[in-house]
């Protein structure tokens, strides 16, 4: 089981989902999705993470990613795709109805 240094937690948050790995000299950079639950009711949502390792083990430097949205009124955001051009990361992403009828949004990522 991979060991994160924050935010991670195997005992409340089911869901863990890998979008984007990348090895520039030994270290990996990893973007993933935690589905969280509500407390106060039962349902879910993502929340979307990065992450570095030099092992695929240990991470740090775990932190979420912020979504700038002007154009939608989600609140939360899930299964991104990940693309990198010219060394720049965007991101193809649904809303918070899980692609259901919401348009998925095309941002960039800045890290």
């Amino acid at each position: 089981i991979p060991n994160f240094d924050k935010i991670v937690n195997y005992k409340t948050d089911k869901g863990h989902l890998l979008h984007y790995i990348e090895n520039n000299k030994n270290e990996y950079f990893i973007i993933f999705s935690i589905r969280h639950k509500y407390e106060e009711r039962n349902e879910y949502f993502y929340n979307i993470y990065s992450a570095k390792s030099l092992d695929l083990i240990n991470f740090y430097d775990t932190k979420k990613i912020e979504i700038e949205d002007n154009l939608s009124n989600s609140k939360w955001y899930c299964y991104p795709d990940i693309f990198k051009i010219n060394n720049e990361y965007f991101v193809l992403l649904n809303q918070d109805d899980f692609g259901k009828n919401k348009n998925t949004l095309l941002g960039k990522i800045s890290l």
